[in-house]
């Protein structure tokens, strides 16, 4: 189907996910311009995909930060601001990661595409933030949005959650197993093509295997430690038996460590694709383990077990963010 037809898209994204469920909502999405911006996408994998898709010169630019910290470069911070609005006022609506806008001079439509946890099971099921008269007040002094998804129109979902009540007309769930399938094989070879990935390259796995989806933690939780980590999932996968030699390790697009070096006798796999292609090629597997990440969620039916750790204790995660991933349910 061609999504918004009538409609200047501006594609604005930060995640692999969040680009494959637009690329399977939109048969027109090569026609798209395109944003790319964050610590997730490389420099090589932009350029890579500007063969496919016209990928604004902007983009460059917001690797990985998009935007200057207020407090390291405000000439800079300021300037790109006003810069961004005046790219966006070419637009119709903005299609992507809208609530990271964050910027109250720019004033489009906004769609809101899964991106994860951090949208589906924090803001929508517990609601915004609350922010005092003068949270708000220096926002906008700051040239920030107080409230960033409280511009959002509509949001498209890849799980059907508990949303609050002034959420509830706003959502539609996707079945991004039924989308797959009406694609045309043509269709799902370009669309293979945008992100690398060979049809046969999970050919090589059988049901033997377990797959392990990493998450930053380090990387963004401030004090923690990479060995942390790493041990924590250590215990892991020696508390599920499972035998480091069938196991494939598929890291996550901000996860900075290098896991051949931790888990030599694992298949390690490059994390600059979206993870849910591995079950839609009909990868199959025994255990799909992960500590809090969706991207287990397209592997209910084929595999044994579907594993949420969570936060268990010898992971050592900071109390607050122990709390955070132990609090969210994943229904079956």
């Amino acid at each position: 189907m061609s999504f918004l037809p009538t409609k200047k898209k501006i594609v604005f994204e930060n995640t692999y996910f969040s680009l494959f469920i637009y690329v399977l909502l939109d048969d027109d999405w090569q026609n798209s311009d395109y944003i790319f911006w964050g610590n997730r996408f490389t420099l090589n994998c932009v350029k890579r995909m500007a063969n496919t898709v016209n990928v604004l010169e902007c983009s460059y630019h917001y690797l990985p930060r998009i935007i200057p910290k207020l407090n390291k470069a405000p000439v800079q911070y300021f300037k790109r601001k006003i810069e961004q609005k005046q790219i966006f006022r070419s637009y119709d609506i903005c299609v992507g990661n809208a609530r990271e806008i964050n910027n109250p001079l720019i004033n489009i439509d906004r769609v809101q595409i899964d991106d994860g946890v951090g949208t589906t099971h924090v803001e929508l099921a517990k609601g915004p933030k609350k922010n005092s008269v003068l949270s708000r007040f220096l926002s906008r002094l700051v040239l920030k949005e107080a409230t960033k998804i409280s511009k959002i129109e509509k949001f498209y979902l890849s799980q059907d959650i508990e949303v609050k009540a002034e959420f509830k007309e706003k959502i539609e769930v996707l079945d991004l197993t039924a989308l797959w399938a009406e694609k045309t094989e043509e269709q799902r070879a370009q669309i293979l093509e945008l992100f690398d990935v060979d049809a046969n390259e999970f050919e090589c796995f059988d049901s033997r295997y377990s797959v392990l989806f990493t998450q930053p933690l380090n990387e963004v939780i401030s004090g923690y430690s990479e060995q942390s980590k790493v041990d924590g999932y250590k215990t892991l996968l020696k508390n599920l038996d499972i035998d480091e030699s069938k196991l494939i390790i598929k890291p996550h697009p901000a996860d900075q460590t290098d896991y051949t070096v931790h888990f030599p006798h694992a298949s390690v796999l490059r994390p600059s694709f979206p993870a849910e292609i591995m079950s839609l090629l009909g990868m199959e597997a025994d255990k799909v383990i992960t500590l809090t990440s969706t991207a287990v969620e397209l592997f209910r039916h084929s595999s044994r077990e579907v594993v949420y750790a969570k936060a268990p204790d010898y992971f050592k995660l900071p109390e607050k963010r122990a709390k955070a991933f132990n609090s969210l349910d994943f229904k079956k």
